[in-house]
């Protein structure tokens, strides 16, 4: 069965598929159809040619390192905008407000140990105290090595002009949905 198949059987759809905006469900799809049940794809065969130009911007990877930590090794340059700082070379913990990092954490580890991804969507404010909704897909991926990745696609659910020009402030995100893809939308 295949994943669109997998979202319309039943008439309303995997709540995971359905969820995607249709940036992420491209994302998703070319990281599919490189998946082959032998653990995640290796990142040079997906990012960056398989996806969404307009994505490209709002990409971060992760890396992991020993004692669970999580160390980011690309973010594009809109990252610069959502985040209110650079997020290349830093850590999860840096990056993500305390009151979200132990979350994180679990959300990262649970991509980790079933290689399945991850969408996670809530509001975002920005320093004007407007806020905007956004999505992200978490994609795991192996890197050189076997390295495990996790390669995160920010995406907007709002109007994408109204972020732009404007720096979230420390406490910006907090996500109001968290979706595991289900093994039955894989195909």
């Amino acid at each position: 069965m295949t994943a669109d198949a997998a979202a319309s059987a039943d008439g309303t759809g995997s709540r995971f598929l359905r969820a995607l905006t249709p940036e992420a469900r491209a994302a998703f799809d070319a990281w599919l159809s490189l998946s082959t049940g032998g653990g995640p794809p290796p990142l040079l065969e997906l990012a960056p040619h398989r996806l969404p130009r307009s994505l490209l911007p709002r990409l971060m990877l992760f890396e992991s390192e020993p004692g669970g930590q999580w160390l980011c090794r690309l973010a594009g340059e809109e990252m610069w905008l959502i985040l209110a700082r650079n997020a290349k070379g830093r850590r999860l913990e840096e990056l993500v407000r305390a009151a979200e990092r132990e979350r994180r954490h679990r959300q990262f580890q649970a991509i980790l140990e079933t290689g399945l991804p991850l969408w996670f969507s809530g509001p975002l404010q920005l320093d004007t105290r407007s806020h905007i909704t956004i999505g992200r897909l978490a994609l795991p991926l192996k890197g050189a090595g076997g390295v495990p990745l996790i390669l995160v696609a920010y995406t907007y659910i709002d109007d994408p002009a109204a972020v732009r020009g404007r720096r979230a402030p420390e406490s910006g995100f907090g996500p109001t949905e968290a979706i595991i893809c289900a093994k039955e939308d894989l195909g």
